[in-house]
C-alpha cells in the first residue's frame, strides 16, 4: 500500500504543479504586472492566494506531524484579505519563487506516508481529501476565472481534460469523485 500512495501523491503534487506552471506561463507580462485591489485581485492575487492556501497546508501537516497546534483556518475570509494585504506588493518573480518552495515542500511532507498517516483527518476530513482539494478543487476554481479573463476557453478545457485524466487515474478514486464531478460539470456548461 505505502508504494501506491507514495505514487499516487508524487502524480498529484507533479500534475498539480505543472498545471500552474502552465497557466503562469499564459499570463501576459502586462497582466503580471498589474495590481489588484482587496476586493478585486488581479491573477497574480490569485495565484499567490492559491499558494499562501498551499503553505497553510503544508504547515498544518509538518503541526500535526509535530502534535502541535493547527493554524486556525475558520475565519478563512480574514485570511484571505490578511494574506492579500501583505502580498499585494509581490513581483511576479516572488510569486514563481514561492510555487516552486511550496511545491518542493508538500513533496517532502507528502512523500514516504504510511497508510494510517494516509488516512488520518486533518482539519476533519481524510488526508487524501485534503490534497485532492488544495491540489486539483480549490486551484480549479481560480484557474477557471484566470483562463476565463484571459480568454483562453480552449486551453481552460484542456486544462480541465488534463486533470480529469490525472484524478480518474487507477486507485484512491474515493478520493477523487466530488473533483471529478466537479470538472465535469464545469466542461458540460462550457459545451
Amino acid at each position: 500500500m505505502k508504494a501506491n500512495i507514495t505514487y499516487w501523491t508524487t502524480t498529484m503534487i507533479e500534475s498539480s504543479h505543472l498545471e500552474f506552471v502552465k497557466l503562469m506561463a499564459l499570463v501576459p507580462l502586462e497582466q503580471r504586472r498589474k495590481s489588484g485591489q482587496l476586493e478585486q485581485w488581479s491573477i497574480k492575487d490569485e495565484l499567490l492566494h492559491l499558494v499562501y492556501w498551499l503553505e497553510v497546508f503544508c504547515l498544518n501537516l509538518q503541526a500535526q506531524k509535530s502534535g502541535k497546534p493547527l493554524i486556525d483556518i475558520s475565519d478563512y475570509l480574514a485570511l484571505n484579505d490578511q494574506t492579500w494585504l501583505e502580498r499585494n506588493k509581490w513581483t511576479w518573480k516572488q510569486l514563481e519563487a514561492a510555487l516552486e518552495v511550496v511545491f518542493a515542500n508538500l513533496e517532502t511532507e507528502l512523500k514516504n506516508l504510511d497508510e494510517r498517516e494516509f488516512i488520518f483527518a486533518v482539519d476533519k476530513k481524510p488526508l487524501a481529501n485534503a490534497v485532492v482539494y488544495e491540489l486539483f478543487t480549490h486551484p480549479l476554481h481560480h484557474f477557471q476565472g484566470i483562463y476565463n479573463k484571459l480568454g483562453l476557453l480552449l486551453e481552460r478545457e484542456a486544462m480541465l481534460k488534463r486533470v480529469l485524466v490525472v484524478l480518474e487515474r487507477r486507485g484512491f478514486s474515493r478520493f477523487t469523485a466530488r473533483t471529478r464531478k466537479k470538472i465535469l460539470g464545469y466542461l458540460e456548461a462550457s459545451a
